[in-house]
């Protein structure tokens, strides 16, 4: 049996696959890594059993046989999860368990676990929602009861929001600056690289998975996409209407061939393709695989989205220019997360208007060059320090 220290890996989204698979290509001669998939779909699971640095890959499905009555279902639902991932976690019995969420049972359960076998837990950032001053009355009758009774149906203890269970002992963001206090307490805190993971790391991904590789720049160095559409789930969860979302599309995809660029859509993992096919746009056919490894392929001069963190990640990685266009969907954020979209580089803006969305690509594309030696160094002495 190797003496090696093992990293078991979390993952429930494409983003958080690919994050698990360059942390584990950078310690991979010193520790054994595994990987838990249990995205919304199958498809994303499925690519986690492609990639070769872990050295087993286990999938928790969440399609269940319909049972009727809401909320039976979600209880069953979740019990399944808790079942499972418990029996995962004594399989793999590792020294570290890194989670990208914190408050979901399944991700709990991975977390009670480890915090009862006295193993590393760290928890790193995904999505802006680490950043918010969750507000948790423990003391109040509600929130007793709540926890009392999950206890008592075999539940993990769970806490709202992110970063707020006690049992995470490392914490990873990006702005390690703007974390409430409260969730620095008792708790490394370890910066998030700004820079592009190592460009070697990132092309053995693309090799894994078989990304196309008609969709890369040919030898002649001319791109065939100069603008990356990130979408978002806006009318799907609710945010906007359908209706607007329609006629918000429509003038930006217009104001796009217009202006002569050629455009590709890199749909949300929960987006519904058909709101894209109303319209005569490229659409990558992938939902599940990683926005970020698209960049990286398509190396687009410019990137548009409502409010995508990959758009955020892909500015500091990539060097790429991002606008964000929230306002024009009447969308408001919180002033501190609208903050966060941009980015210290400077290659990151807000729209204000349409006519900002004309000035903005008229704008030169930065090199995307990159001092991979540089890139390296940095996620190499990351990884190590969270694992």
């Amino acid at each position: 049996m190797s003496m090696n220290p093992t990293v078991l890996f979390v993952a429930l989204t494409p983003y958080q696959i690919l994050i698990s698979y360059v942390i584990a290509s950078c310690i991979k001669h010193e520790k054994i890594c595994d990987l838990v998939s249990s995205c919304a779909y199958d498809q994303a699971n499925e690519i986690a059993k492609k990639l070769s640095v872990f050295k087993e890959v286990s999938t928790i499905s969440k399609r269940r046989t319909p049972v009727k009555g809401g909320k039976l279902r979600s209880f069953l639902g979740e019990k399944d999860l808790i079942k499972k991932a418990k029996q995962i976690f004594e399989h793999y019995t590792p020294n570290t368990v890194v989670v990208f969420k914190d408050g979901s049972p399944l991700e709990a359960t991975f977390i009670k676990c480890a915090h009862s076998k006295n193993a590393n837990v760290t928890l790193i950032e995904e999505g802006l929602a680490i950043y918010s001053k969750d507000i948790i009355d423990t003391e109040s009758i509600s929130y007793k009861s709540k926890n009392i009774i999950k206890k008592l149906l075999g539940y993990p203890p769970t806490f709202p929001g992110q970063g707020n269970n006690p049992a995470v002992q490392i914490i990873s963001a990006f702005h390690d600056e703007m974390l409430p206090a409260d969730k620095k307490i008792n708790r490394t805190v370890v910066p998030f690289p700004t820079v592009s993971p190592p460009t070697n790391i990132l092309d053995s991904f693309v090799n894994d998975l078989s990304l196309s590789a008609s969709c890369k720049p040919g030898p002649d160095g001319i791109k065939n996409n100069n603008i990356i559409y990130l979408g978002q789930p806006l009318s799907e969860l609710g945010i906007v209407t359908a209706e607007k979302e329609y006629n918000f599309l429509k003038k930006l995809f217009y104001l796009i061939n217009r202006q002569g660029f050629k455009l590709t859509v890199k749909p949300h993992p929960w987006d519904h393709r058909k709101k894209y096919s109303m319209f005569r746009v490229e659409v990558y056919e992938g939902n599940h695989i990683p926005a970020e490894a698209i960049v990286h392929i398509l190396k687009p001069d410019f990137i548009l989205t409502p409010y995508s963190s990959a758009g955020h990640t892909s500015s500091a990685w990539f060097n790429a220019r991002v606008m964000f266009l929230y306002p024009l969907l009447d969308i408001n954020l919180d002033p501190e997360i609208s903050k966060l979209l941009l980015s210290e580089k400077g290659t990151n803006t807000i729209a204000a208007s349409w006519n900002d969305i004309e000035e903005f690509l008229k704008m030169k594309s930065i090199s995307q060059k990159r001092d991979t030696s540089i890139d390296s160094l940095s996620f190499y002495e990351y990884s190590k320090k969270i694992t």
